[in-house]
């Protein structure tokens, strides 16, 4: 072959690799199919399941959450016969084969939840032998088949155990990757269980938690096949050691050709995410409005762990060997939450009578945790309150909490060791209550949606309403509204609107979403996000997202994120963004929005300061004096940032024979911004506003004004005759002015200035305003307007 016929294979070679390379660029990584089946019904002399169609609905909504399994591409098959199963298979087969043309990769996951025995899935009155089940499965062209069976003796569909742990392929890893994987949910010999308390069976709840990120044992967002036996393992074996059936051994078989595990999740995929951080420990258990427990999470200090869940509330407890505490939290879609120490409260031990101990054992410790309650002072009240901020560490907390309960002189096993904390379930749609301690028809319901009562309403939470004309109170959550004509008390976690004809109170552990409305006060002692709107006072103890609004006086403690408005005083202890207006004063910490007010305070503001005394620490504070070309004399004060300043000055005739004539005088006001601060030499540019006063235009003009009767009230008529006559008097005696100054600094509070000044006379506007002082050299803009040019010196503190 010559150099010429090898150059043409060579081309030819490559013009027909590039299409083919292009076409496999194009294809997704991953095309991933489910078929998911329960079968509540396992024929005659068997239990009627509870939970296996959920069980699958929820597997099934994971999946398609954040296991890339696409509505398209999922089917439920709630008691179906075998012939459903087949069809199913059938035609999943027929996509799987379109599918190979769109993906590098095709996985096919079957999962099943209901009765079986040592040979066959029982499907009613039918049966779905194991070796038939696994011949029709390998017909599905899929590269890689994961199997996952939540069935008694389900073990005995995967027989040989196999498989290494090792590094984890991506989901949108290209290499080859062929096999299957079965995971079953009890050993050849075993009975799978399900439970009422979780409301599922055992096997697939440990699935969905662990898929949900708590098997993420790797901690980088996402959940490997091994990953996720391991902790159905622990978790099942766990939950079932102790139940009447006995334990389960969840089973696996896993030959996967390729050099790593496979990846079933990706965390940050997720709806929203729950992040429960490296500080806490214990077992966690997030339970649903509806009070399902939807995860749980053995959690070790030091490690972080984010659970993807649905936007929506959770309930969420934290129990140790010493303590258990509960908060409520909102997840929002495409965000995160943070489960904060400070969020949580104590939940009171309930005691048990264990099976072989004494009674009197138990009734003594009873009696000695009544008596720690009944003793303790406002002190001990404060700290079993959980006020975190008296603990370095959750460690300490309990350690504080353990010297004051009473249980902790019982042994191990005189307590309580229930496999699920006890937990709010119980709900009623209306309460209402005739007087504190009477309600009805449930008195013991924690969880209610709508509260009523003539006098007092007091609920734990609450889930829509809350209504009273005295009062209303919520120990627990609050979501919706809580209306009361004399005052409002929330002091667990609160999305809702608080609305009271005098009062809103928010105290106690977990943030404020929602909305305070109140004809006198607003107050919270936590972190809020929302509006408080009151008619006299709001305070809000922590940090603060979004707006207050006061007649009198807005105060936010922390940080502050929005705008406060009202007539008087609005105070930022930390930070502060946006806005802060009011018709007085306005005080910071640090300021990076806007204040607009007759004074603002700040210690440091790179944002706006606009008012007519600006007093900031890391800014402009300059009180001075000067003297200007025309004869006049001033002094003067600078106040705001560099960036945007305000000035306000006060003058008058300087008589140079040592007398001063006060005839008439100037006020001004101006904004300007400072080029090159910080250095020796800087300058400012300034726009002001400067009104001429001349005293005996007053005098004549309040000799013109309607003599008013003073024993009788002043009419709206006179008031307005004496303002009109007044304003008549001063009308065109403002100057305009653009003012140029150079500095000269020795120290921070020490410099000397000169500024070019530019006047604006307008021919029927301003003309009396320029008859006081010398005017000389105009500069003619036009027939009516004309520029009038004066040099100021002077001295800044």
């Amino acid at each position: 072959m010559n150099i010429h016929t090898f150059a043409g294979f060579m081309a030819a070679a490559v013009m027909t690799l590039v299409p083919l390379t292009a076409v496999a660029q194009d294809k997704v990584p991953v095309e991933r199919f489910a078929l998911y089946v329960a079968s509540n019904k396992g024929g005659a002399g068997r239990e009627t399941l509870r939970y296996a169609g959920s069980d699958a609905s929820k597997l099934a909504q994971t999946m398609s959450e954040i296991g890339g399994v696409s509505a398209s591409n999922s089917m439920i098959l709630v008691d179906p016969a075998k012939s459903d199963i087949d069809k199913a298979f059938a035609s999943f087969s027929d996509s799987i084969k379109k599918g190979g043309l769109r993906a590098r990769r095709t996985e096919f996951v079957f999962y099943y939840s209901g009765h079986s025995d040592e040979t066959s899935l029982l499907l009613g009155d039918d049966r779905y032998d194991y070796s038939l089940l696994k011949a029709e499965l390998g017909k599905v062209p899929s590269d890689v088949h994961v199997v996952m069976l939540d069935s008694c003796f389900s073990g005995n569909f995967v027989r040989a155990k196999g498989g290494t742990r090792q590094k984890p392929f991506l989901m949108d890893d290209s290499t080859v990757v062929q096999g299957h994987a079965y995971l079953s949910s009890s050993s050849a010999h075993e009975a799978s269980q399900e439970s009422d308390d979780i409301q599922a069976s055992f096997f697939t709840h440990a699935l969905i938690t662990g898929l949900r990120g708590a098997a993420d044992s790797s901690g980088d967002k996402k959940v490997s096949l091994n990953e996720l036996y391991y902790y159905a393992f622990n978790q099942t074996l766990s939950k079932t050691e102790s139940t009447t059936v006995g334990p389960q051994h969840p089973s696996y078989n896993i030959t996967l050709v390729g050099s790593g595990d496979l990846v079933l999740t990706d965390i940050e995929d997720a709806e929203s995410l729950l992040i429960i951080p490296s500080e806490l420990e214990g077992n966690c258990f997030i339970r649903n409005t509806t009070g399902v427990l939807v995860s749980e999470v053995r959690k070790i200090r030091g490690t972080e762990v984010a659970l993807a869940l649905p936007a929506g509330f959770y309930t969420v407890a934290i129990v140790t060997s010493k303590a258990t505490t509960q908060t409520s939290v909102q997840l929002v879609k495409n965000q995160k939450a943070v489960l904060e120490n400070e969020s949580f409260t104590i939940v009171p031990k309930i005691y048990g009578r264990p099976r072989g101990d004494s009674a009197q054992a138990y009734d003594e410790a009873q009696q000695a945790s009544q008596n720690a309650l009944t003793n303790m002072d406002d002190d001990d009240w404060s700290t079993y309150d959980l006020e975190y901020d008296d603990f370095d560490d959750f460690s300490q907390f309990e350690r504080e909490t353990d010297s004051r309960d009473a249980s902790a002189e019982l042994n191990s096993d005189q307590r309580t060791n229930a496999a699920f904390p006890p937990a709010s379930t119980t709900w009623t749609p209306i309460s209402v209550t005739i007087f504190p301690g009477w309600r009805m028809p449930d008195p013991s319901a924690d969880h209610v949606n709508i509260s009523a009562s003539a006098f007092m309403a007091i609920d734990k939470h609450v889930n829509g309403m809350q209504l009273s004309p005295f009062m209303n109170s919520t120990s627990g959550s609050l979501r919706g509204l809580q209306a009361a004509g004399f005052m409002n008390i929330s002091t667990g976690p609160l999305n809702a609107v608080q609305a009271a004809g005098f009062m809103n109170i928010a105290n106690g552990a977990g943030p404020l979403d929602g909305v305070q409305a109140a004809g006198f006060m607003n107050v919270t002692n936590r972190d809020m996000r929302g509006v408080q709107a009151a008619g006299f006072m709001n305070r809000a103890g922590g940090s603060f997202e979004g707006i207050q609004a006061a007649s009198f006086m807005n105060v936010a403690k922390d940080r502050f994120e929005g705008e406060q408005a009202s007539n008087f005083l609005n105070v930022v202890g930390q930070d502060s963004d946006l806005f802060q207006i009011s018709g007085f004063l306005n005080i910071a910490k640090s300021m990076k929005g806007m204040q607009i007010g007759i004074i603002n305070i700040a210690e440091e503001n790179t944002g706006v300061s606009l008012g007519i005394l600006n007093f900031i620490e890391s800014g402009l504070m300059s009180p001075a004096y000067f003297q200007d070309s025309e004869g006049n004399a001033f002094i003067q004060y600078q106040g705001g940032t560099p960036s945007f300043f305000t000035t306000f000055l006060v003058g008058t005739k300087a008589n140079w024979g040592n007398e001063w004539d006060w005839d008439y005088g100037f006020a001004g006001f101006g904004i300007g911004t400072r080029l090159g601060h910080g250095n020796f030499l800087c300058f400012d540019v300034e726009l002001l506003n400067t009104l001429v006063i001349d005293t005996g235009r007053y005098d004549e003009a309040y000799k013109r004004i309607p003599m008013i009767d003073t024993s009788a009230p002043i009419s709206e008529e006179d008031m307005e005759n004496h303002v009109d006559a007044i304003a008549a008097v001063f009308k065109g005696m403002n100057i305009p002015s653009l003012r140029i100054t150079a500095n000269a600094y020795f120290s921070k509070h020490l410099s000397v200035f000169a500024s070019y000044n530019m006047n604006m006379k307008i021919q029927g506007y301003n003309n009396e305003a320029f008859e006081y002082g010398t005017h000389s050299n105009p500069y003619t803009l036009s027939d009516k307007a004309k520029l009038y040019f004066s040099w100021s010196f002077g001295i800044r503190f």
